[in-house]
């Protein structure tokens, strides 16, 4: 029997040839690229440049470890966060919304001044700053240093009357008090009030009660008393500019008692 003989030629390109072994060479390596993982150092947002809209739908931290955060405005900063307002036209420089609810809004004021609005009243009227450093709650125009449009509550303050409290007021024993720099007081049209002062002698009681410091005397009287009933006012008259003095007399041999008392007015 004799040989069949067959030949077959086969060619292939210098192009093939390659891609052939670099995909033997990858599925040879596949099971190690498995296992690998390649990390990236890069920037946010990438590319750089400026953006009109960014949206984060986690967390977003921004200068973070250094730098500056401003809104509105790419002057150099000073403050870490810094808002112009005037950019743009928008008045509202920090707006907090619950459910697209305003409650909370801080917003300059031209001359300087600024506003918080008030989530209740629904107006820009809950606290003001004027140029001038007046303050205001539920008035936009505040005329003093401190302007309410609306009544005042009062608490109880316990702290002692001081040169540094003058003019402090306070509700005390359903009155409202005025600290005069010395003593408390009731508020009246000349603020004045009375202490008083007791003494017990034979028969010629006498003595002072005196205005404390800061207050001078504007009157005075005294009450004499015994156990018989029969007394008399012997004297009565100022004592100095802050103090008022009576005497009394009885012309029984017994105990007298006496009160005094003097009409004070701060200075």
């Amino acid at each position: 029997m004799s040989n069949l003989n067959v030949h077959f030629d086969v060619n292939f390109s210098a192009r093939f040839v390659r891609l052939a072994l670099t995909g033997a060479m990858l599925l040879a390596a596949a099971s190690q690229l498995a296992s690998e993982s390649v990390s990236l150092t890069t920037y946010y947002p990438a590319p750089s440049g400026v953006y009109t809209q960014l949206i984060a739908t986690g967390n977003a931290y921004m200068a973070r470890d250094a730098g500056f955060l401003d809104v509105g405005t790419n002057a150099p900063s000073t403050s870490k966060v810094t808002i112009d307002v005037a950019t743009g036209g928008y008045p509202t420089a920090i707006d907090v919304r619950n459910g697209g609810v305003r409650q909370f809004a801080l917003n300059p004021t031209a001359g300087g001044g600024w506003q918080m609005y008030d989530g209740v009243g629904g107006a820009y009227n809950a606290r003001v700053t004027d140029a001038g450093g007046n303050i205001g709650i539920g008035t936009s125009s505040p005329a003093s240093a401190l302007s309410v449009n609306g009544g005042v509550q009062l608490g109880t303050d316990a702290a002692a009357c001081t040169a540094a409290l003058a003019g402090t007021e306070r509700w005390n024993s359903g009155a409202v008090q005025v600290c005069n720099g010395a003593m408390w007081g009731p508020i009246g049209a000349s603020n004045t009030f009375s202490v008083t002062a007791s003494y017990v002698a034979w028969r010629w009681p006498n003595g002072s009660a005196t205005c404390p410091a800061g207050t001078t005397v504007t009157g005075g009287g005294g009450h004499c008393y015994s156990a018989l009933g029969y007394n008399f006012i012997a004297q009565t008259s100022p004592n100095g500019s802050n103090g008022w003095y009576v005497s009394c007399d009885t012309p029984n041999n017994e105990t007298a008692y006496l009160t005094v008392w003097a009409q004070c007015m701060p200075l």
